[in-house]
């Protein structure tokens, strides 16, 4: 299994993909899913909702213009975006 972070270009791996990787992970950081090594997860909900925003606006400014992968890769991050923000505001709430 290959390592996201590793500094080899994959080239198979377009600059596209890596961008839309970049947004979902700073997401799952957001809402606490990843941390730095060493740090406390965290819970920035109004980040978590502005990266989900540029994750749409991502896809509606390239409609049309994608492969299927990649339209397909950027609605499953939406996609699982919403879920998890939901369920972590869910969660927040009963706090």
């Amino acid at each position: 299994m290959s390592n996201p972070h590793t500094t080899d270009v994959d080239s198979e791996v377009t600059p596209f993909e890596r961008l839309t990787h970049s947004l979902y992970s700073a997401f799952l950081f957001n809402v606490g899913e990843i941390t730095i090594k060493g740090g406390s997860p965290r819970l920035d909900l109004d980040a978590a909702r502005d990266t989900i925003a540029q994750l749409e606006s991502l896809l509606l400014k390239t409609y049309g213009n994608l492969t299927e992968q990649e339209s397909a890769e950027l609605t499953a991050y939406i996609e699982k975006s919403w879920d998890t923000f939901r369920t972590k505001v869910a969660g927040n709430k009963s706090t």
